[in-house]
């Protein structure tokens, strides 16, 4: 039963824009290198060289210049559209400059999303259904709260008000379902940490590919370094390196290369952890907002 009981995975949605742009790398209908300009021409942002400059792979790697979690607010209740909400990030401003930092930002994997929508004709949320959950036998899983009425065994979320722990209403995040619309179960999630793990290949497909194993090292090849500072060196002592790759922040811990991410949705945070050389895949999936599931992810690395 609870290895089927559905959960926001929040941005553990981001890997699946990654791999759905890596199809289409594959397939020769797009490169990575591609100007977000050559497929979103009304694409705009805080400097027209930035503007000109972007790439696909800078969507997915957060070092637009956009500041953590900056513009939020433009999908979050507003009841913008997802084009709506990129057409409105040219009025935010910089944090540091382009390329040349980590601004941890949901607006460019929106942009990523509709980047594939341009690409393909088709929405995210139908070809996330179509190319990701049908191959792998992802039964259970949704990319929109809109769906859940037509689902049982769905956990509910929850929040830390006044010393109480206490229900809350799911809350509909299409707008952003790129970067973290999927609602998913554990029984799910591991059939796509299997693909992942497979480097791309379908457990159980007959060598059937959701992509290539070179997409697979390109999404897990870091793209945007980070520092290991003092304080982080302290609290993970095996830690050399870290870094953001294409969907997959990116470490090495106790001697393994370790590609992971976490999701904070309302009410419900989510970890995902994979060690290749191990072959093992961690998916931790609560419906409260503690930092638990980091911790459980470390506690059986």
């Amino acid at each position: 039963v609870y290895k089927r009981q559905l959960y926001a995975i929040a941005s553990n949605s981001k890997a699946f824009t990654a791999a759905a742009l890596a199809q289409q790398v594959d397939a020769g209908r797009l490169a990575w290198d591609d100007r977000v300009l050559d497929h979103l021409p009304w694409f705009r942002l805080y400097d027209d060289y930035v503007t000109q400059e972007m790439r696909i792979r800078d969507l997915l790697s957060h070092r637009s210049g956009l500041g953590t979690y900056s513009g939020d607010l433009l999908w979050y209740g507003t009841g913008y559209t997802a084009e709506e909400v990129v057409r409105r990030a040219r009025h935010l401003p910089p944090a540091y400059a382009f390329r040349d930092g980590y601004g941890y930002t949901n607006l460019m994997f929106i942009a990523a999303g509709e980047v594939l929508r341009a690409v393909t004709g088709r929405d995210w949320h139908d070809y996330v259904e179509d190319e990701f959950f049908a191959p792998l036998g992802m039964t259970r899983s949704v990319t929109s709260t809109a769906d859940l009425p037509e689902r049982d065994n769905v956990a509910t979320p929850h929040k830390y008000v006044a010393g109480e722990t206490i229900p809350i209403e799911w809350y509909n995040w299409d707008a952003m379902g790129a970067a973290g619309g999927i609602i998913s179960s554990v029984h799910d999630m591991a059939r796509w940490l299997e693909a992942q793990l497979a480097r791309g290949e379908v457990p159980g497909g007959g060598g059937e590919r959701l992509f290539s194993e070179a997409r697979q090292v390109e999404m897990w090849t870091v793209l945007n370094p980070r520092a290991v500072t003092p304080g982080y060196k302290r609290q993970y002592p095996s830690t050399n390196f870290r870094g953001y790759g294409m969907g997959w922040a990116l470490n090495d811990y106790l001697g393994r290369m370790v590609a992971s991410h976490g999701g904070g949705y309302d009410g419900m945070y989510s970890q995902v952890a994979l060690v290749p050389e191990e072959g093992l895949g961690i998916v931790v999936l609560t419906n409260g907002m503690t930092g638990v599931a980091p911790a459980l992810v470390y506690r059986i690395l």
